[in-house]
């Protein structure tokens, strides 16, 4: 079974409010500290078999540095893997924006982009399923037989599409993760 630790990133700048998308964003002062103290806490969880992050900086860098720590404590090699393929989904015309400035006929922005299927100039709903398909089944299949156990460092709305891909269940709800919240799945086999 696997063992998979879903981490949102830490506060970027612009504020929670600001759309960032594939915007490659820095973070805000002060991650690194709270990023030691989830380093920590995941290391008691015992050996990591791989870790993964997109290549935007606001997840690579605080991944970065988990697994360099985690690496430390371990005595089985472990590195960093950056990937595009883990990138937000591309928010076309809305990257940039406050939550605000956008009409999503009375929806909350974060429901209504979880929801729609197509964004102006963005990436459909569907390509991004598509995209966390292929990396559970590129990345994540080869763990589910033993006893893996995998970090990511990812982004919210993405977090959410391979949540649902591993469940095999696309009618849940977004789960509004906070910035560097943990959530820990048990999976057995991709849906």
């Amino acid at each position: 079974m696997l063992e998979l630790y879903l981490i949102r990133h830490p506060e970027t700048l612009g504020g929670v409010d600001m759309i960032k998308g594939h915007n490659d964003i820095g973070l805000k002062r002060g991650w690194k500290t709270s990023v030691d103290a989830l380093a920590a806490e995941l290391a008691k969880q015992g050996p990591f078999d791989a870790f993964f992050s997109s290549d935007l900086q606001r997840t690579r860098l605080p991944a970065d540095r988990i697994v360099n720590y985690l690496a430390l404590q371990q005595s089985q090699p472990l590195a960093l893997q950056p990937l595009q393929e883990l990138r937000e989904r591309n928010l076309g015309i809305f990257q940039g924006r406050k939550y605000g400035e956008v009409d999503t006929g009375g929806k909350s922005l974060v429901d209504y982009v979880f929801e729609v299927e197509g964004i102006p100039g963005g990436e459909s709903k569907s390509k991004v399923i598509e995209r966390a398909r292929r990396f559970a089944e590129g990345h994540l299949q080869k763990y589910t037989n033993g006893e893996g156990k995998v970090g990511l460092v990812g982004h919210g709305w993405w977090i959410n599409y391979l949540i649902n891909v591993l469940l095999g269940d696309h009618s849940r709800p977004y789960n509004r993760m906070q910035n560097l919240e943990m959530v820990h799945l048990s999976v057995g086999g991709l849906k």
